[in-house]
């Protein structure tokens, strides 16, 4: 939470929890533009094409406080409404129960 940035450059492995635990640490996120990241992140970051990583940061450089701090409130709130413990419990819950259900024959 006290970096300028976190800058997430994996391009394999799903939905990575330390994309998501920097959001909600409220870290500005320049992330490698995947569709898996680019789920997490939406528009609470600043994609990046992998020869572009030196551009991106001069824009983050050259982006206002106000600019940077909106980014870090987008990304928190953005974990709050799409990460919590109690919303992956329940979707897990549901697909189990779905599971579990009796088939129709």
């Amino acid at each position: 939470s006290h970096c300028f940035a976190y800058i997430h450059a994996t391009e394999v492995g799903g939905t990575h929890p330390a994309l998501i635990e920097a959001m909600g640490r409220g870290a500005l996120v320049l992330y490698l533009n995947t569709v898996e990241n680019a789920e997490v992140a939406g528009d609470a970051g600043i994609p990046f094409e992998p020869h572009e990583l030196a551009a991106k940061l001069r824009e983050a450089l050259a982006m206002s406080d106000t600019e940077r701090e909106r980014l870090r409130q987008k990304a928190m709130e953005r974990v709050r409404a799409r990460y919590s413990w109690d919303d992956v419990t329940d979707t897990y819950e549901k697909l189990l129960a779905g599971l579990a259900a009796p088939k129709p024959r």
